[in-house]
């Protein structure tokens, strides 16, 4: 977390609410935390409910990822 603890361009993090490779509860209070104490103006951290570790083709990621996409060219 310390790299991300310096991080102040604009940040997306997912987390699958089922990953058994890490806690996402932990994992995305973490980044939270860390984006924080970087001051970082500009993220967003995303728990997808129901889903493990391999989340690319589920529709709320993909949503929020045009949206991110969208956020990031205006």
């Amino acid at each position: 977390m310390d790299i991300i603890e310096h991080t102040t361009i604009p940040a997306l993090a997912f987390f699958g609410e089922l990953d058994k490779n890490i806690d996402p509860a932990q994992g995305a209070e973490a980044y939270e935390a860390a984006l924080h104490t970087a001051g970082n103006p500009d993220y967003q951290v995303v728990s997808i409910p129901g889903v493990a570790h391999v989340f690319v083709d589920e529709p709320e990621y993909l949503a929020t990822l045009e949206a991110w996409i969208q956020h990031l060219s205006q």
